[in-house]
């Protein structure tokens, strides 16, 4: 049934975060959001209690309550703090944001509309903005854990704030999970070869964790694999200890903060520090509850019963359910039907504390295993938008003049600062998924193992398919293949170029949340060939021969046509983008042409040039040189006829 289905597909990834009990750091969840009917109103529960706060006061769910603070979303998707001043009254506390995150540590991650990522206090006061410094932009920001705040920066590396927002270890990791206990795992990726290790605060190493696969530092402990299908434990420290040899009896390891889960037969069980068993591995999912009591789930078919378990696995209590899942306070939650149903640590129900549905928990798995929820800047530079907007006059685009050659083009362009470049190179892209860090991953829901793989490993295919990109347009050839011989060196004045280019290009930087490329082109290629004639006899008849030396630039080559396209994120920045369009053209002497048509408006400019404007690109046409042209889309690169080496 839907009410089942969409909470509980939640619960392999609830049990992996098995909890033995609070640290000092840890946030405190005190309600969730559930609704009392199955198409009322939301409310707020309380996971201990069981008690019921603002029944069907929120149309849409509210988050999970940390530090006494939810969020809230309005209807056109703004988003506010709330806190709870008793069972009766919350207050707003701070916004609108159009992102924001749950409170941890006393800080939460917010951002507001084309702004940079910032964090607030329990009070809503601004704590610090995250404006690039020292090379460094700030692409995603996680949440504070242990006094630290995972980001990542414009170049897809990973580094760590201070609490004040400070960087406290420079970006330089292709992955890197949260603080735990003072330790954090993270992996680099340098000629293909994968380095894992543990870090502590100052990001100096603890442990070179070199094995195929390793997984989250939890307390002092970190799982790892040698072999396919064979785990085991090792003790976080220079000298590797291993615990626990790895083993086939073991198909998975998962820790949590000194508890081992292991899998044998895809059932889980306990073992102790020694390897020996706990609790044996007859149970669809172990979670713990508290100090001293486990939730275990079995399975027979469609049939399912929970068992409160003590440590020494002997069962206190079973009964027969649709699904049951733990909130690690203790407490944990049953599914009859359409009913649930919060229940405490001896099986008994709470407060009678029963409802149909219990809102998104994504936050709530993530936080009580200190798993940060990213968020991303949203910062957008409208003046700079503003700006190139101005270049756009009838004789020139950014200060390029019409029908100059490509030679001044290329040296103006790079005039302006910003990127500008031939637009061959494709750049390599690093961020928290496997393949494109290079880092291999192999993972069990939300606990990824991390490594170089085994053997062969998918590691190296990701590595040569990445490095393929940087050289899929072809540059000149270092050899003339028209002679029949590879000896002769070519004198190429443009390596930059290729031979079929026609066009420049120039980004405009306008933040996180969009960007706008420019194609300027050309009307013929502009790298052209030299050639030299040479004398060649064959059979008695001499006869002149033409031979490539080298390559230059073509200075014949002039500019045809200018190719604009904007790329914003939401429809809101793209109706904004074609009012700011709209809005120039009309008010710097252009007129509006008759042939404007299907969403698209054609103007003309004092010169008799046309622009012709849709709803996400720009194009200019100068018609001395293109009369009856005018394209919409960037042109296609003619048949590559020539081979190629880098």
């Amino acid at each position: 049934m839907n009410t089942k289905l969409a909470f509980f597909l939640i619960l392999p990834l609830i049990f992996i975060l098995g909890s033995c009990g609070k640290s000092s750091s840890d946030p405190d969840i005190t309600h969730i959001p559930v609704r009392m009917k199955e198409d009322g109103n939301w409310s707020l529960l309380d996971i201990k209690t069981g008690k019921v706060l603002f029944e069907g006061e929120f149309k849409n769910s509210p988050s999970i309550v940390t530090d006494g603070i939810f969020i809230t979303k309005n209807t056109d998707g703004k988003m506010f703090y709330n806190k709870i001043e008793n069972d009766k009254k919350f207050v707003q506390l701070a916004g609108p944001f159009q992102k924001a995150n749950a409170f941890t540590e006393g800080i939460a991650i917010v951002c507001k509309e084309d702004d940079y990522i910032s964090a607030i206090n329990q009070k809503g006061d601004e704590l610090f903005k995250l404006k690039p410094e020292n090379g460094v932009t700030f692409d995603q920001v996680g949440q504070c854990y242990d006094g630290m705040i995972l980001f990542k920066d414009q170049n897809g590396y990973f580094g760590y704030l201070n609490s004040e927002g400070k960087i406290a270890i420079k970006p330089q990791y292709d992955f890197a999970d949260d603080f735990k206990d003072g330790k954090a795992r993270v992996a680099k990726n340098k000629d293909g070869k994968n380095i894992v290790q543990v870090i502590d605060k100052k990001g100096e190493e603890l442990m070179n964790a070199d094995h195929a696969y390793v997984g989250p530092a939890q307390g002092d402990l970190i799982a790892y694999s040698d072999s396919r299908d064979k785990y085991g434990v090792l003790k976080i420290g220079k000298d590797k200890e291993k615990l626990i040899k790895a083993s086939d009896k073991y198909e998975k390891i998962l820790i949590d903060k000194g508890e081992i889960f292991y899998c044998s037969d895809r059932e889980w069980g306990l073992l102790d520090k020694k390897g020996e068993i706990k609790i044996r591995a007859k149970y669809r999912s172990l979670s713990k509850l508290d100090e001293s009591t486990f939730l275990g789930i079995k399975a027979d078919g469609s049939d399912r019963k929970f068992e409160i378990l003590d440590e020494d696995g002997d069962v206190l209590k079973t009964e027969d359910v649709d699904e049951a899942f733990s909130l690690h306070n203790g407490n944990f939650i049953i599914v009859e039907g359409k009913h649930m149903e919060l229940m405490n640590n001896e099986g008994e129900p709470v407060d009678n504390a029963s409802f149909k549905r219990i809102g998104d928990m994504d936050d709530y798995i993530q936080i009580i295993s200190h798993v940060s929820n990213m968020t991303s800047s949203l910062y957008l530079d409208w003046s700079a938008i503003e700006n190139t907007l101005k270049g756009l006059q009838a004789n020139t685009i950014l200060g390029v003049g019409v029908s100059e050659n490509c030679i001044e083009v290329e040296k103006k362009l790079e005039s302006l600062g910003n990127s500008s470049g031939n637009g061959n190179k494709t750049g390599k892209s690093k961020g928290i998924t496997g393949g494109s860090t290079g880092i291999s991953m192999r993972g069990y829901e939300e606990q990824r193992y991390i490594g170089s793989g085994y053997g062969k490993s998918d590691l190296e295919y990701d590595r040569i398919a990445r490095d393929t990109m940087d050289t899929y347009v072809p540059t000149v050839p270092d050899y003339d293949y028209s002679s029949g011989s590879q000896s002769t060196p070519l004198d190429d004045k443009a390596p930059q170029w290729t031979t079929y280019q026609k066009q420049l290009t120039h980004q405009v930087n306008l933040g996180k949340s969009g960007s706008m490329n420019m194609e300027f082109r050309f009307n013929d290629y502009i790298k052209r060939p030299v050639k030299k004639t040479e004398q060649k006899t064959y059979l008695g008849y001499t006869y002149p021969s033409e031979k490539t030396i080298g390559y230059e630039k073509n200075d014949k080559a002039l500019l045809e046509s200018v190719y604009i396209r904007y790329y914003m994120n939401d429809q809101g920045k793209k109706d904004k983008m074609k009012e700011l369009v709209e809005a120039h053209f009309k008010s710097n002497g252009f007129t509006l042409s008759d042939s404007s048509s299907y969403g698209q408006q054609v103007y003309k400019d004092a010169n008799g040039n046309l622009w012709t404007v849709s709803e996400n690109s720009i194009t200019f046409n100068n018609l001395k040189t293109s009369p009856y042209q005018i394209e919409l889309a960037p042109m296609e690169a003619p048949p590559i006829l020539e081979s190629s080496s880098r």
